[in-house]
């Protein structure tokens, strides 16, 4: 199989009379880290869900391992592809060694019980965030940070080769918010997987992000390298606010003007 995994031609994306995308043409890549960046309410949670096949687009084709989304089964999706959406809300009571266990039934079968395989992948996911101590607790005695971490924890867990996440850093602390992204650019890096984010976040984009798309309040995208369209110009116009940069050993660090 390629090394192209999700395909996306003349994407066209609406929700009500606004127009938050159109002709959206979009490759990802084995290794790629995709920031998605723009104002609130430019359709970066829109065109996550889309791509994720929650939401329908309103024009054009999205192609997951060169085959159509529309005509895979959620199960297929789920083996290729997880999301962890910006809030989440726990409809039922179970513990948190549950609640991530819960990523491995896309690999199951029908009524089969997960394994000890299963269990030692998500026992190492815990461990990755910290939440191992916490695992015979109730996921509604969570706070937000740790909820988060459960999400991704659980996406660990299903193992997926694309990784969209909306906001993944939300309600969580600075230690937190990089050891998150620094797991996924090491899982994009190492294990060959792709990550797209959405991220309000222009600091993380330029430290773990390869690829940039800028969604524009206007439905105009520009999609590119990082070290291209992470500048003062173009963040300046996306945000339309005074955006500078200051050189450091380790790239510009942005911030807002007055």
């Amino acid at each position: 199989m390629s090394d192209s995994w999700l395909q996306i031609h003349g994407l066209h994306l609406r929700r009500g009379s606004r127009q938050l995308c159109r002709d959206l043409e979009l490759e990802l890549c084995a290794g790629d880290m995709l920031a998605i960046l723009g104002e609130n309410g430019a359709g970066k949670s829109s065109l996550l869900l889309t791509l994720a096949g929650l939401l329908p687009a309103t024009q054009g084709t999205i192609s997951l391992g060169g085959q159509i989304l529309g005509t895979l089964s959620r199960r297929r999706i789920a083996r290729q592809l997880g999301m962890l959406l910006q809030d989440h809300v726990d409809m039922f009571p179970m513990t948190v060694w549950d609640a991530a266990l819960l990523g491995r039934y896309a690999h199951l079968a029908v009524w089969q019980a997960p394994g000890p395989a299963d269990r030692q992948v998500t026992r190492a996911a815990l461990e990755q965030l910290d939440l191992l101590a916490l695992a015979h607790r109730d996921v509604t005695t969570l706070s937000g940070g740790e909820r988060r971490r459960l999400g991704l924890a659980t996406l660990l867990v299903q193992d997926p080769r694309i990784y969209l996440l909306d906001e993944p850093t939300n309600h969580l602390d600075l230690r937190h918010q990089m050891q998150c992204l620094r797991l996924l650019s090491t899982l994009a890096r190492e294990r060959q997987r792709a990550v797209v984010f959405a991220t309000h976040d222009l600091n993380l984009a330029v430290q773990f992000s390869n690829k940039v798309l800028m969604l524009y309040s206007d439905g105009q995208h520009r999609l590119g390298d990082s070290t291209a369209l992470l500048t003062e110009h173009h963040l300046s116009s996306l945000f339309r606010h005074p955006i500078h940069g200051v050189p450091t050993a380790q790239g510009l660090v942005f911030y807002p003007g007055t």
